[in-house]
């Protein structure tokens, strides 16, 4: 009997106790988020670059230039830019359905685009990259983050988009890279 109940008290110490921890993903869903600040990060650039912030920003490049005494002048044609590229601070909103793969952007809520978004790391259990299908098939990869991960709820998602390149229009049809940038989106919620 006393053989029976030392093997008893030592039948715990075979198992273990581990802790098995996964990166649970991202709480994007319940409710929209309206983007209300951006920051334009300068990667490069072939001289001074001095960005002019108002309230409309879009992720490609700046391909409208105009020339006014000897400065060179850039702007993005946001009517060309597909909705899910294209910000206004305080009227942009994005809203995740409850599986979190489904898109919903626009201004308002009108006019909803409904796009794809994948998690392309997901095998590897990390969420830090979301991809966005774009309504013209193309895909847009940014780097993310929230104030919040797992079962708390995020007020805050900071995005950062791919490198936006520019070339400087020359005469005779050549080109230059002017500037490489990168663009922080922050919504909130």
């Amino acid at each position: 009997m006393k053989k029976l109940l030392i093997f008893l008290c030592l039948i715990p110490l075979f198992f273990g106790c581990e802790v098995y921890d996964q990166p649970s993903r991202p709480q994007l869903t319940g409710g929209k988020w309206i983007f209300n600040d951006y920051k334009i990060v300068i990667i490069n650039s072939i001289g001074d670059v001095v960005p002019i912030e108002n309230d409309t920003i879009c992720i490609n490049s700046f391909n409208m230039q105009t020339q006014i005494n000897g400065d060179i002048i850039m702007k993005q044609y946001y009517g060309d830019t597909s909705p899910e590229k294209r910000f206004v601070k305080n009227r942009t909103t994005w809203e995740f359905d409850n599986s979190g793969y489904t898109l919903y952007c626009g201004e308002n809520y009108n006019r909803m685009a409904r796009l794809d978004v994948t998690f392309p790391k997901y095998m590897r259990r990390e969420y830090t990259e979301m991809e966005i299908s774009g309504l013209s098939g193309d895909k847009t990869n940014y780097t993310f983050f929230t104030d919040a991960i797992g079962v708390n709820y995020p007020r805050k998602l900071t995005l950062t988009s791919p490198n936006i390149t520019t070339d400087l229009l020359l005469s005779e049809a050549r080109r230059e890279l002017a500037v490489t940038i990168r663009i922080v989106l922050i919504f909130t919620r």
